[in-house]
């Protein structure tokens, strides 16, 4: 079971403060506290500043702790990943355009893993090492008439220490990431699309296109999303094949 407190305080007029606590308790893993602080203000009219840092907390998944096949042995001994993370940004507006950029950072402790010491072994899920990561995010939107594009790109680097160990996936992440968003409204039919651009780690690349059509008939809407819309193989994880194109389409009541 577990609970959150949060307390958001507006100091004068250009100050705002959000500290904040989340509890968690386990029968197995016991008690986590989890705090948090935030806080945002105005350096002049058009600039806003923000800043948050906090700490958390994951416990074993179920696959990690109890998994078995002829590949993998998982290990019921593992204890809670804990991390704290920070983070710090602008965000500037003027005439239609915001622009927003932000640096971050990430320092976890008793990362799981799946490792072994030969391509011969069973994987097994371990509390391996430290992970060290930090990133910038930078993009821009522009509003013209009904229309809003928008360009984002993140740029990650982590860092664990050497293992004389095949590790599974925990260095397996994407050091950039380009994304272009548009959006707009055409006789009452709305329109959306996001492609993103992806290098990973170990030089794997791809891009993904995503579509969306949504219409109100009364007080529904009609939608219909197509995912990787140009049917693109590629893998977020090494060794699993991310899903096709596919078609989602529903009923929406407002």
């Amino acid at each position: 079971m577990g609970g959150v407190v949060e307390l958001r305080e507006a100091i004068g007029s250009r100050l705002v403060i959000q500290p904040g606590v989340r509890v968690d308790h386990y029968n197995v893993f016991g008690t986590a506290w989890s705090p948090a602080m935030a806080a945002s203000g105005w350096i002049v009219p058009n600039l806003r500043w923000r800043t948050a840092t906090g700490r958390s907390f994951r416990i074993p998944t179920y696959t990690e702790l109890y998994y078995r096949d002829p590949n993998h042995l998982a290990s019921a001994d593992l204890v809670p990943e804990r991390a704290w993370s920070t983070d710090v940004g602008v965000d500037a507006y003027a005439r239609g355009w915001t622009a927003s950029a932000t640096a971050f950072g990430r320092w976890d402790a008793d990362v799981i893993d799946w490792v072994r010491a030969v391509p011969t072994e069973r994987w097994h899920t371990t509390n391996i090492r430290d992970v060290d990561t930090r990133g910038v995010e930078l993009g821009v939107t522009r509003h013209i008439a009904a229309t809003v594009w928008g360009v984002r790109y993140t740029g990650l680097h982590a860092e664990a220490p050497t293992l004389a160990l095949l590790s599974k996936y925990v260095l397996d992440y994407a050091p950039h990431a380009l994304s272009l968003s548009a959006a707009t409204t055409w006789r009452r039919v709305d329109l959306g699309s996001h492609v993103t651009y992806t290098t990973r780690a170990d030089g794997r690349d791809y891009w993904v296109a995503d579509l969306r059509v949504a219409h109100p008939v009364g007080r529904a809407e009609v939608y219909a999303d197509v995912a990787n819309a140009f049917d693109q193989t590629y893998q977020e994880v090494t060794g699993v094949d991310m899903p096709g194109r596919w078609i989602k389409v529903g009923l929406r009541l407002r």
